[in-house]
């Protein structure tokens, strides 16, 4: 029997729109709420120095606690209670500020900015024991009567708790400027994605990892200040700037991952060799496929066969891969019916690195062994059928920076150059620019 197979990257995360802002007139650095403790009973609150609790609707009140003063804000009959004392509210603020913060306007901001003040004088709020820049929200989520908290701080300081997270702060500093100039460009472009919740973005890979103050290092927040205010952007807008760990060579164009093209998101050669997982291997045995399958409720009987176009020398020409060799759409077969999935659907089942992979047929008894990292995460063997082996290359969807790949970029910079990062940016998205959006 003859198996032919290839996956494509599991996305990261999927959006239903990529968004674009166009910049009508010169705009001041913008506030984001990022949602981090969501759907809890219970969450606490200190500050490293005296703080103020506000509401913000019709009954405001307000109360100052004392530096290192613990808060247990939970719910009780539908609105919040602080230390077990109910209020007339369902949300209230924690911040720095004497002042009314009501609302999206002035009031708000001025309590940001002078948490900001403090923040650069190393003083935080603090909430579940962990740090924070900002003002801190609480409130009530309408219909499952939890607590969200969220984070409301200035854009640049946000940033400072992302980069060390999505890349190493001790990679070369165009690398890294690079990566905020990304991650700043995808977060302005998909502030609002979680509306609903009452926050713009949450902190974890579905928008970008977030960590707070507790996250950040000096060098990641230096490329952070170096870059302020700077977009990647496509005819006046700011691009929706996807980014990834390693492509495995070559990175995709993105309607082969998510169905939309983009001038922007073109597949170009990649550099990546040196990541951890330019190459990679997976093991599984027909029988165990054929069980993920039936769990997923693709009963398709036992697996008999796996119809994909063999992997050959990127950029790929074939109907059911992308221009990186990331597979779009895959057919299997078995005893009881037959099945096409989308790569990113096969990915998931497996959860593989990529879906940027081949596949050759053993039987049991006649499996090499694997070796290293492979052989202590791959999948469990069946030695009395057939195995699927997996060669894989990449981690991450492959669409956008490719963060290894501007890793070797930015160690072949100029010497002593600052601005070597729009050179990479430019690269990985084709067409863009890079300009300062707010100072």
């Amino acid at each position: 029997m003859k198996f032919r197979i290839v996956l494509i990257t599991l996305a990261l995360l999927v959006l239903t729109s990529f968004s674009v802002w166009a910049k009508s007139t010169e705009l001041q650095e913008p506030l984001i709420k990022v949602g981090l403790a969501l759907q809890q009973t219970r969450v606490t609150v200190s500050a490293d120095t005296a703080f103020f609790l506000r509401t913000d609707d019709a009954n405001e009140f307000k109360k100052v606690y004392k530096a290192k003063e613990n808060l247990s804000i939970t719910i009780q009959g539908g609105r919040l209670a602080v230390n077990g004392i109910p209020t007339a509210t369902s949300v209230i603020r924690l911040s720095f500020s004497d002042s009314p913060n009501r609302g999206h306007g002035g009031k708000l901001e001025q309590a940001v900015n002078e948490a900001d003040s403090l923040n650069q004088q190393g003083q935080f709020i603090q909430l579940n024991g962990k740090r924070y820049r900002g003002v801190i929200e609480v409130r009530r989520q309408a219909g499952d009567n939890t607590l969200t908290a969220i984070n409301i701080l200035p854009m640049e300081a946000y940033l400072y708790g992302v980069i060390p997270k999505e890349i190493s702060p001790s990679w070369p500093m165009e690398a890294i400027r690079a990566q905020a100039v990304a991650a700043r460009s995808y977060a302005f472009a998909g502030v609002g994605k979680h509306q609903g919740q009452g926050f713009d973005v949450c902190p974890t890979v579905h928008c970008q990892v977030y960590g707070g103050r507790d996250s950040e290092a000096a060098r990641s927040n230096q490329a952070v200040d170096e870059t302020r205010g700077m977009m990647a952007t496509y005819q006046g807008s700011v691009i929706t700037a996807f980014f990834h760990s390693s492509s495995g060579g070559h990175t995709e164009n993105s309607e082969n991952v998510w169905g939309t093209p983009f001038p922007y998101l073109r597949g170009v050669r990649d550099f990546d060799q040196d990541s951890p997982r330019f190459v990679w291997d997976r093991r599984i045995s027909i029988a165990q496929l054929t069980e993920l399958l039936r769990t997923a409720g693709l009963s398709v009987g036992e697996v008999t066969g796996i119809e994909l176009s063999p992997l050959t020398h990127q950029p790929v020409k074939a109907a059911d891969r992308g221009v990186s060799g990331r597979v779009k759409t895959i057919k299997i077969t078995g005893t009881a019916g037959r099945v096409q999935l989308s790569g990113a659907k096969f990915s998931s089942l497996l959860s593989l690195p990529s879906t940027l992979f081949d596949v050759s047929i053993a039987r049991g008894e006649a499996l090499p062994a694997l070796t290293g990292k492979s052989a202590r995460r791959g999948l469990v063997q069946d030695s009395s059928r057939d195995i699927l082996l997996l060669s894989g290359k990449g981690s991450g969807h492959g669409i956008g920076l490719s963060q290894w790949g501007a890793k070797a970029m930015a160690e072949k910079a100029p010497l002593g150059s600052n601005q070597f990062y729009k050179e990479i940016l430019a690269y990985y998205y084709p067409g863009a620019t890079i300009q300062r959006w707010y100072k």
